[in-house]
């Protein structure tokens, strides 16, 4: 099962994406802002806005918030 969460608030940290296989970050609105190939179980990602975001790797989704909303 995908694992996502954030570390420092601001670095999007994902577990268990399947090697080989792309991976992509989106945000709350559908828009791409990220998409790679990963190469082993674990892989992160900086966003430059804090925001919700939805991560689909290998036909699995998960959410996460980086940043700290409200500020």
């Amino acid at each position: 099962m995908l694992t996502v969460f954030t570390s420092t608030g601001a670095v999007v940290h994902t577990q268990k994406v399947t090697a080989g296989k792309a991976w992509s970050v989106y945000s709350i609105s559908g828009l791409l802002v990220y998409r790679a190939m990963a190469d082993g179980e674990e892989a992160d990602v900086n966003p430059t806005v804090k925001g919700m975001y939805i991560i689909i790797s290998d036909n699995e989704t998960a959410t996460t918030v980086c940043g700290r909303l409200g500020q």
